[in-house]
């Protein structure tokens, strides 16, 4: 009741029913990049048999996702902060569409490589996207708010490119699969072009102090500096890097694998239980944003999450002998935890000046991707490494104990997370850099 009560129901008029149609058509983007992002781990061993990959293999070409993800983040910001994220994100939909359409008419490493570089290369805009229209279209005080429900498509994306995608990879194929999905991203395209519009008319209004003009106006640079200059745009996002590797490594590529090894599962309850961990993250997001907004505090939620997501996987991954309900449970456990990154976004936007919201977005996020992505290839290396002289080309072939290892990654980035995030300066719920540059 607490939660519902938190959003100002009188913004949900007949009139305003357009700010969320809006910004719906913006989060449905976000989800279906984090489908396409989280989707290769389903089909790991039909990627490493059709591509003739070893487990370092297969970790470089999904990683070329973060790469390109992270390179494009700080331009993203700019690129949307100039042009508006209507035009920007129709082009970067269409990008993803293509990406995933070429990707499955690959037939070498190569071009599937490019093709996963060009899926993350679009996808870099879609939540920074989102993120400017929430800030153009709603109240500042329901940001936190809003882009946790944003995290809520996403989280929706990777679940269905969990077990939903195994059964219809498993009915038509990986290919089929992929050019189904690539029609989907072009019809979502067509309704960014058509329905979304960058801001309310009424720029000037107080109500929404996002949509100023100048924030587009120019000074792109000057408002770059302003956001790398800044000490707490690093420890924030060097919180972010290391709070997103449990679903960067393990919830969109190695968990699946690691689970089908330690307790024995087939492919269809493995992906279901991998899932799990983004359907916590769907409740979770939206629980904390609104917990940190009815507190007015960022840290306290991302340290109780932090410390939650650091227990639940360290159980998952180190204890023996799990039962199905104890690791499902477990999983669920994770999501919820690592829904609270969302509100990492409020801390870095509220201690950068506020006409730099979405560069500083970008360049949190920016973080938030490119050491995950390393350590998501690294883990494919030492897997490789620990079993050196058998066959890799199927994650069934890799020892258990070879994945215990390698998996240490997570929670050794947990405990960095929390320390980074010790560094933040604390903004309670208010912008506390009140410069404009």
């Amino acid at each position: 009741m607490g939660l519902l009560h938190s959003v100002n129901w009188s913004f949900f008029n007949k009139k305003n029913i357009k700010a969320l149609s809006i910004w719906s058509i913006a989060a449905f983007f976000y989800g279906y990049e984090f489908f396409l992002r989280a989707s290769p781990s389903v089909m790991q061993s039909e990627l490493q048999r059709d591509f003739l990959l070893d487990a370092e293999g297969l970790g470089f070409i999904v990683s070329l996702y973060y790469w390109a993800y992270a390179s494009m983040q700080v331009p993203a910001g700019m690129l949307i902060d100039r042009f508006g994220p209507r035009k920007i994100l129709t082009l970067a939909a269409l990008i993803c569409a293509l990406g995933i359409l070429a990707f499955g008419f690959s037939t070498e490493p190569v071009l599937a490589g490019v093709s996963r570089f060009m899926i993350g290369f679009g996808s870099a805009f879609a939540i920074i996207g989102t993120f400017k229209l929430a800030g153009n279209w709603f109240p500042a005080s329901q940001f936190a708010f809003f882009a946790g429900f944003t995290l809520t498509f996403g989280t929706i994306g990777a679940t269905l490119a969990g077990e939903p995608l195994a059964v219809l990879v498993n009915w038509i194929g990986w290919r089929s699969s992929l050019f189904f999905l690539s029609g989907v991203g072009i019809l979502n395209a067509v309704v960014l072009w058509f329905f979304v519009k960058d801001h309310p008319s009424s720029q000037n209004s107080k109500i929404f102090p996002e949509a100023n003009k100048d924030e587009n106006a120019g000074k792109v640079w000057e408002t770059f500096k302003a956001v790398i200059s800044n000490s707490q745009s690093w420890y924030i996002g060097a919180f972010a890097a290391f709070i997103y590797i449990p679903i960067t490594c393990f919830g969109e590529l190695w968990g699946f694998p690691f689970i089908m090894k330690s307790c024995s599962y087939g492919k269809t309850e493995a992906a279901f239980v991998i899932s799990l961990i983004f359907i916590g993250i769907t409740g979770g997001a939206p629980l904390f944003g609104w917990l940190s907004d009815s507190w007015k505090r960022r840290k306290i939620p991302l340290f109780m999450g932090t410390f939650g997501a650091l227990i639940s996987v360290t159980i998952a991954i180190y204890v023996p002998n799990l039962s199905l309900g104890i690791m499902s449970f477990l999983m669920i456990v994770l999501g919820i935890c690592l829904g609270s990154h969302m509100i990492l976004f409020a801390l870095i936007r509220e201690n950068n000046p506020p006409n730099a919201s979405a560069i500083a977005s970008g360049f949190g996020n920016f973080v938030c991707m490119i050491v995950p992505g390393l350590i998501q290839y690294l883990i494919g290396v030492s897997l490789d490494f620990l079993n050196k002289g058998g066959v890799t080309t199927n994650e069934k072939f890799y020892s258990l104990s070879s994945f215990k290892i390698s998996l240490l990654f997570i929670p050794v980035g947990l405990v960095l997370a929390a320390i980074c995030l010790s560094f933040a300066r604390e903004t309670y719920a208010r912008q506390v850099n009140e410069t404009r540059v």
